[in-house]
This record gives structure tokens, C-alpha cells and sequence, in this order.
């Protein structure tokens, strides 16, 4: 029984001659690149374009960038970075300003609520002996409601 790691050997010469192969290519000369395409496939290549395909125009490699270029760029990527956080901070004062409103309607309809039910409690036939004393302050809440809350509910 031959021992495991012969069983690697195919994996291993197979990537002995394509190590070897990809060394006697050695490095692409230094010559012209030739940009073809055809239809979406675009081919970059040392000879020129096969027939049929069309020849592109390859722009040379940039060396290094342009100083002002990059000032420019960086000028820009700060105020957008800057217009960015203005507006973060614009959204999430907006959305506590938003919370806040619905807390203070939450608490006025609350407490529309619980003046109504006083003075459903004033006006019941259940209500104290003292008829006259609870018919003013019957009179005073149903004023009251209606300026904070608006028309009362039938």
C-alpha cells in the first residue's frame, strides 16, 4: 500500500509544470497594448485587433497625480463630509423635535381625557348632593375643556 502522500503527486506535477511554464513565459515586453472589442467583450492585447473587432483608443498609465487635482478632491471630500454631518445633525434634531411634539399631544389627549371624565362624573345623576357647587364646576370644566380640547364629544 503506497503511503498517503503519494496519493498528492498528479496535484504536485501538475503544479511543478505550470510554475515551470509560467516561468519561461517570463515577463510581457514592454511593447504596444492594443484595446479591441466586440460587442460587450472588450479584449487587451499585444497584437492588434483581430477582424471584427473594434480598435479602442488606451490611455497611457497615469504617473502621478495632479497636485491641484488632489487639493481640489480633498476640498471637496471635507465640505461633503461637512454637508453630511450638518445634515445628520439637522435630521436628528428634527426627528427629537418630532418626538417631542407627539409626547406633548400624547399628554394634551390625556389630559382631555381625564377633564371629560370629570365632567361626566359632575354631570351623572350618581353625582354628590351638592347640585349647585358640581353645576358650576360642571359649567367650569366643560369652559375649559373646550378651550384646551375643543368641541366636546356627544
Amino acid at each position: 500500500m503506497p503511503p498517503p502522500h503519494d496519493m498528492d503527486r498528479p496535484v504536485d506535477f501538475s503544479l511543478a509544470l505550470a510554475l515551470a511554464l509560467f516561468g519561461l513565459a517570463g515577463p510581457a515586453p514592454a511593447g504596444e497594448i492594443h484595446k479591441c472589442r466586440l460587442d460587450d467583450r472588450i479584449l487587451y492585447q499585444s497584437s492588434p485587433c483581430p477582424p471584427g473587432f473594434e480598435t479602442l483608443p488606451v490611455a497611457p498609465p497615469a504617473t502621478s497625480p495632479d497636485p491641484v487635482s488632489t487639493a481640489q478632491a480633498r476640498a471637496r471630500a471635507k465640505a461633503d463630509l461637512s454637508a453630511a454631518e450638518r445634515l445628520r445633525q439637522l435630521e436628528a434634531r428634527e426627528a427629537s423635535q418630532q418626538r417631542a411634539r407627539e409626547a406633548e399631544a400624547e399628554r394634551q389627549a390625556l389630559a382631555c381625557a381625564r377633564r371629560l371624565e370629570v365632567i361626566r362624573m359632575l354631570e351623572s345623576p350618581d353625582a354628590p348632593s351638592e347640585r349647585k357647587k358640581g353645576s358650576r364646576r360642571a359649567t367650569s370644566e366643560r369652559k375649559a375643556y373646550i378651550l384646551q380640547c375643543g368641541p366636546l364629544p356627544k
